[in-house]
């Protein structure tokens, strides 16, 4: 997912700007690339979202999750969450291009699902994407955008904390003084 583009994706950008560097063209929207590399890019992206499609599906038919569930549904939000940043689009380019095409991404579809069910508590969405208009589908990408920011933030601090947590307990151990027994035996 992060390998930059080959020679065809480099021309395609080229070509979409009228001929001149492009630039960073990996950084180039996948939903215009074009060329090898974007193509296995958006078929990985694709099987991923697949795969946590399928998954909602069975919770949808178990009528609710229990709490491993839960924790696999937050994981596969954040997932979905990096695939939607993976577009290198912004959420009108994408609602404006599932839309047109009257056909949504896998990518798209299972983050807002994701996102649905963790706001509806838990529940899995059966919301259909398929003709939603525009506005409605960049305002649900909007909203899911910041839940999934707001929730990579919170598991920064949540790792940045239990590297100190640890770190302070190693030094508080390194620091206290050896006492000396009988037997020459030192304890901590």
């Amino acid at each position: 997912m992060t390998s930059n583009q080959d020679l065809a994706g480099f021309y395609i950008a080229s070509a979409l700007l009228r001929g001149g560097d492009p630039g960073k063209h990996a950084k180039q929207s996948r939903l215009t690339s074009d060329g090898f590399i974007a193509k296995v890019k958006h078929a990985c992206s694709g099987a991923m979202a697949e795969m946590i499609l399928r998954d909602l599906a069975v919770w949808k038919r178990k009528n609710g999750i229990d709490n491993d569930e839960k924790k696999k549904l937050t994981a596969h939000f954040k997932l979905a969450y990096k695939l939607h940043l993976n577009l290198n689009a912004s959420s009108k380019e994408v609602a404006e291009h599932v839309s047109k095409k009257n056909c949504p991404l896998a990518e798209v579809e299972v983050f807002c699902k994701c996102y649905l069910s963790i706001q509806s508590g838990y529940r899995i969405s059966s919301i259909n994407l398929s003709g939603m208009d525009g506005t409605a589908l960049c305002s649900i990408l909007e909203g899911a955008l910041a839940k999934g920011k707001q929730m990579m933030q919170e598991a920064k601090v949540k790792v940045s904390r239990k590297k100190e947590k640890t770190a302070s307990t190693t030094s508080k151990k390194e620091t206290q003084p050896s006492i000396s027994t009988s037997e020459g035996e030192k304890q901590s």
